[in-house]
């Protein structure tokens, strides 16, 4: 009788928590003005449904399932504490030299960085590469 309350108030809680979280999702997303920080807090409230039904989960699964469950949900914590990084680098910016750029523009130039030939020297051969311009006004 007492495993059937834990259940139950498993199951309220779990579904109370997805259903706040998916509405505060759907508001982001029908208000999305801000997709470079509305993005990161979308994928941080995804948190807690993945939370509540991981924990409902191990609830009901025997102790090995729950492993594996554990370790997606912790591969994902990991995802959430990148996705917090990138939104107080999205907020607050960040100064590399002269120039300030947000958390997407340093993502860009660091790809934009791996990509090209290991032979580009931009001191001896400017000319062949020229100098491209970000839509921010930043140089690579």
């Amino acid at each position: 009788m007492e495993q059937k309350h834990i259940l139950i108030t498993a199951y309220t809680a779990t579904s109370i928590a997805c259903f706040m979280s998916g509405y505060l999702i759907y508001r982001h997303h029908e208000n999305f003005r801000r997709p470079l920080i509305q993005s990161k807090i979308i994928g941080i409230i995804w948190m807690v449904p993945i939370y509540s039904i991981d924990s409902l989960l191990s609830l009901l699964l025997p102790t090995r399932a729950a492993i594996f469950i554990d370790m997606l949900r912790d591969s994902y914590e990991a995802y959430v504490l990148y996705l917090f990084l990138a939104l107080m680098f999205a907020y607050l910016g960040c100064e590399c030299g002269n120039q300030s750029i947000n958390a997407d523009d340093y993502a860009a130039l660091k790809i934009l960085e791996l990509q090209r030939p290991l032979s580009y020297d931009p001191s001896v051969n400017n000319t062949s590469y020229g100098r491209k311009r970000l839509y921010n006004g930043i140089y690579y």
